[in-house]
């Protein structure tokens, strides 16, 4: 058994599937196109509320995603999603290649920037940053956890009203 990566980039104008092995693949009902993937590093849970960021290098790209990549970047893919899931398949060299279960998506965030290393006609790669979807979602902008802020953002609302009390506060337990 083997596992590959599986990467779904949502262009404005078109989704690419890649994977990481030649040829073509068909997982969770859709047909990925091989790529050398030279890496795909920072792929980790957002922790503290950090954005963790990823690089994908695609290598082994046709011209026409380079032009996507490049000369459309602002309007086809900056702040748009790309995907890193994972396939699990039978060995590469055992034909026909045959995957097992669904894909599993392992992160996602929003293209940031990219960068080229294009190199003739048959050498391209591109290099792009991503931030995860996932960072402080959860907290507001700017926001504290007080009973003032609270009662700027929801007026009547007594989430917060207990909590200078807690402030060195012993608790017992259990309390029997």
């Amino acid at each position: 058994m083997r596992a590959s990566y599986l990467v779904r980039v949502n262009f404005a104008s078109e989704t690419l599937r890649l994977w990481t092995g030649a040829g073509f693949l068909t997982a969770g009902g859709e047909t990925w196109e091989g790529v050398e993937v030279a890496s795909i590093s920072g792929l980790q849970q957002a922790v503290n509320g950090e954005a963790t960021q990823a690089s994908f290098v695609l290598s082994g790209v046709s011209s026409r995603i380079v032009t996507l990549a490049r000369d459309e970047w602002e309007v086809e893919a900056k702040g748009r999603n790309i995907e890193a899931l994972i396939q699990f398949h039978n060995d590469a060299n055992d034909l026909p290649l045959e995957t097992y279960d669904q894909p599993y998506s392992i992160w996602a965030g929003e293209m940031q920037t990219p960068s080229f290393d294009l190199e003739g006609p048959n050498k391209r790669a591109i290099t792009i940053v991503a931030e995860s979807l996932f960072p402080l979602r959860a907290r507001p902008a700017f926001g504290q956890y007080t009973e003032a802020d609270q009662q700027a953002r929801f007026a009547g609302d007594r989430g917060f009203e207990l909590v200078p009390g807690l402030l060195k506060k012993v608790v017992t337990w259990p309390d029997f």
